[in-house]
């Protein structure tokens, strides 16, 4: 059975933003595993680069090679998903759906 990686949220417990990042997760049913407290020594203690600018929540996304990588804003989410938007933009281009898929 292959491992299934889990997006990391680094986020705290009065943030907004934090609690509106998890509710998207749990509605999605995306696997996620939480982190509560300040990102920057979390990060650090990771051995990850801190993003700019280091806002709330931090989320920490494995990558295909095994590596991972912390983003905060959308363009940075955009461009670490980027390939795997290719990929699937292929997949539906190249391979005809079936009839009932609408």
């Amino acid at each position: 059975m292959k491992k299934v990686d889990r997006i990391r949220i680094l986020g705290d417990t009065g943030s907004p933003y934090t609690k509106k990042m998890l509710a998207v997760l749990r509605y999605r049913q995306i696997p996620y595993s939480l982190i509560w407290g300040t990102p920057g020594p979390v990060l650090d203690e990771m051995g990850l680069a801190r993003p700019k600018p280091l806002l709330l929540p931090v989320m920490v996304m494995p990558q295909l090679d095994g590596s991972d990588v912390a983003a905060v804003t959308p363009r940075q989410l955009s461009a670490i998903l980027r390939p795997s938007m290719r990929v699937a933009r292929y997949c539906r281009t190249t391979r005809p759906q079936p009839s009932w898929i609408t």
